[in-house]
């Protein structure tokens, strides 16, 4: 099994501090799987797809951004790192929200905010949700012996079991029970699942700093949205190849770094993940 981790102080990590990610390269270091560059990953992704043996490796990212070295200007289904995961390569992501914003260097900025083009969607077929848990994410089925780490949501997804989007099977791998807040981020999500919420009016405004938004009407409020605990899924599989069933995706931890360093328990369920 060909194993690496993408850790590079130049570019950016969103909720993962350096300190954690630094941590997290060293210590699968220390269990024999190499570190990899933005640059040495990209490489090694082409690799493996020329060599046709996606399928034998895992990457791990100890940093929550994504790089550009691995994701075209169109940030499209048809990059790099999906196409690693089309061949049966295995991805384990903590963190923030992933293909959120894409990690660049530029003189004016670290990051770029490819959600708005929907490139997250796009790659996974899930759409997190802004949300707060009281208690910690539990995990389900064969994962309750095997993963040890917890953790308070604040990104779930909301699947069923067995649920397939985008032709792409997702399956839940741990829950918690979330309130979601009433902002008008989860409102569109959840009009995009029931394809209720009928529009009403927009209007848009600019802060005093000189942002703007734009702000959609619905005419009822949501019951999601009205501080009732859901149990939402806090990590998830998604199978991309239907060769390769223990292959694909693998999202734990939504959430950001909650102390100096990684718990051990993290560390090891990451590397669990990893040796599957």
């Amino acid at each position: 099994m060909k194993q690496v981790v993408y850790y590079d102080e130049y570019y950016a990590s969103s909720w993962i501090s350096r300190e954690w990610s630094k941590k997290i390269a060293e210590y699968l270091k220390e269990k024999g799987i190499q570190r990899k560059n933005a640059k040495e990953l990209g490489d090694w992704l082409k690799n493996r797809l020329k060599e046709g043996n996606s399928y034998e490796s895992v990457l791990v990212f100890s940093q929550d951004i994504v790089p550009e070295t691995i994701m075209s200007p169109l940030n499209s289904p048809n990059d790099l790192a999906r196409r690693y995961l089309d061949d049966g390569g295995r991805i384990i992501w903590i963190g923030d929200h992933p293909f959120w914003n894409k990690g660049v260097i530029r003189k004016e900025k670290d990051r770029e905010e490819i959600w708005m083009h929907g490139a997250h969607y796009g790659m996974l077929g899930v759409e997190m949700l802004i949300a707060e848990s009281s208690s910690l994410c539990k995990w389900v089925g064969r994962w309750t012996e095997k993963m040890k780490s917890r953790w308070y949501s604040q990104r779930p997804v909301n699947i069923e079991v067995d649920e397939e989007r985008l032709n792409l099977q997702i399956e839940p791998l741990a829950y918690a029970e979330v309130v979601l807040l009433p902002s008008s981020w989860n409102a569109l999500v959840i009009t995009r699942w029931k394809k209720t919420g009928r529009k009403v009016g927009s209007f848009g405004f600019t802060t005093p700093f000189g942002l703007g938004a734009n702000v959609t009407l619905t005419e009822k409020f949501f019951k999601e949205l009205s501080f009732k605990p859901l149990k939402l899924a806090c990590a998830w599989h998604i199978s991309f190849n239907k060769n390769y069933p223990d292959q694909g995706f693998y999202r734990l931890w939504d959430s950001g770094a909650t102390e100096e360093e990684p718990p051990e328990s993290l560390l090891e369920d990451i590397f669990t993940l990893a040796s599957l």
